[in-house]
């Protein structure tokens, strides 16, 4: 029995379409997930009477040089020597990495080394006296990481961090950012976004 060749022409067309699907749907497979570099964001919160530390992202280290590993790591912010360690559990391994991460230690303030309440996940850190970059142990360049600290009963101004966002930008195009707490918008900011409300409401009761 012969198949018509419309029929069969569609059922090629069919064949090829759903292979496409496939061939899309492989290309966003969450198997590659943990091998894209989108830099590394560090984020530093007041919540409530906590400070909250915690990072996630990649962190790509092809050009970057490995110093040693590490044993006995744990979170802190010691602001004197600018360091700050985020997650993990007490006494964890870390490889460190040369780097130089002066960009950002204008966020540093005061000589106190400050310990938190709680931490989890991975560990990351920096220690800008030595020019060093620690990650987990074994860490493959550009995998995803995440973790956090909680410093309970502290404040921002305690822990010696300085409001504002810093980045540190390496090997050309590759990032490390670190927020700490939310900066007040300037008064021309203010200005403008007053004016954007007045002028929403302004619509919204022409379209009354």
């Amino acid at each position: 029995m012969r198949l018509n060749d419309a029929i069969l022409g569609r059922i090629t067309s069919g064949t090829f379409a759903a292979l496409a699907v496939v061939t899309v749907c492989e290309a966003v497979s969450p198997a590659y997930a943990n091998n894209v570099s989108d830099g590394l964001a560090i984020t530093v919160s007041q919540v409530g009477s906590d400070v909250v530390m915690s990072f996630s992202g990649a962190v790509n280290l092809a050009n970057v040089g490995l110093g040693n590993t590490s044993t006995g790591n744990h979170a802190d912010v010691i602001p004197g020597i600018n360091a700050l360690f985020i997650g993990g559990v007490a006494s964890t391994t870390a490889d460190r990495y040369t780097l130089d991460t002066s960009a950002l230690f204008g966020a540093f303030s005061g000589n106190t080394l400050v310990f938190p309440t709680s931490s989890s996940g991975d560990f990351f850190g920096f220690y800008g006296g030595g020019a060093l970059l620690y990650v987990p142990t074994g860490y493959i360049t550009n995998t995803q990481i995440s973790g956090s600290s909680t410093y309970a009963g502290e404040n921002l101004a305690q822990v010696g961090l300085n409001v504002g966002s810093y980045t540190l930008t390496y090997d050309t195009t590759s990032t490390i950012t670190l927020t700490v707490g939310t900066p007040v918008p300037e008064p021309v900011s203010m200005s403008l976004l007053g004016a954007g409300l007045v002028g929403i409401g302004l619509v919204r009761r022409r379209q009354a």
